[in-house]
């Protein structure tokens, strides 16, 4: 088990070297983008039914439209909201 300064240490460490390493997360983004996808949908660890959505906000174009499913209407409908 490691301990709390340990744990410190080890995530400092990685933070040192992540410029020369990329992440799985970046290696993945990266691969989306060389694909020419603008985002992906994956399935939410915290929400058995949740879906969830990454746009590459810099890989769009100003002709490209998002249309927003949500037959629930569990997101939110205005700005207030989203509280």
């Amino acid at each position: 088990m490691i301990c709390p300064v340990g744990r410190f240490l080890l995530r400092l460490a990685w933070l040192l070297v992540q410029p020369a390493h990329r992440t799985p997360s970046r290696v993945v983004g990266d691969e989306v983008i060389a694909a020419g996808a603008k985002g992906i949908l994956f399935r939410s660890r915290l929400s058995p039914d949740g879906v969830n959505l990454v746009l590459y906000v810099d890989e769009l174009e100003p002709t490209d439209r998002l249309d927003v499913h949500d037959p629930q209407r569990s997101l939110p409908q205005n700005q207030s909201s989203w509280t």
